[in-house]
C-alpha cells in the first residue's frame, strides 16, 4: 500500500522530528508497519459521525488519523494528545 501525508501531517511530523526525533521514527515506522500489513492486529480505531471514514492509530501519547482511498494510506493528521486534551483537533481534518 502507498503512503500519502498531507501538507498538515508532513508539517506535524517535521515538527515532532525537531523535538524529539525517537518519537517521529516511531510514528513512521508505524504507518509503514500498517501499510505494508493492513490486516495485522493494531490499536485501529474507527472514528464516528461525519469522521466515520477515517481511522486511528495510536504510537504512543500520539494519534495518526488517516484513511485508506485505493490502496493508498492517506495520513491527514498526527497530534499528541495529553489526558486533558478536549479533542478539538480533529477539526483540523
Amino acid at each position: 500500500m502507498e503512503i500519502k501525508y498531507s501538507a498538515k501531517a508532513a508539517k506535524q511530523l517535521r515538527k515532532i522530528a525537531k523535538n524529539n526525533r525517537k518519537n517521529a521514527v516511531l510514528i513512521i515506522e508505524k504507518i509503514e508497519k500498517y501499510a505494508a500489513n493492513p490486516k495485522s492486529k493494531f490499536n485501529i480505531k474507527y472514528l464516528k459521525g461525519k469522521y466515520a471514514e477515517f481511522k486511528r492509530i495510536r504510537v504512543g501519547n500520539f494519534r495518526i488519523i488517516f484513511n485508506i482511498e485505493d490502496e493508498t494510506m492517506l495520513t491527514r493528521i498526527i497530534h499528541k494528545i495529553s489526558k486533558t486534551h478536549d479533542r478539538q483537533w480533529i477539526t483540523d481534518i
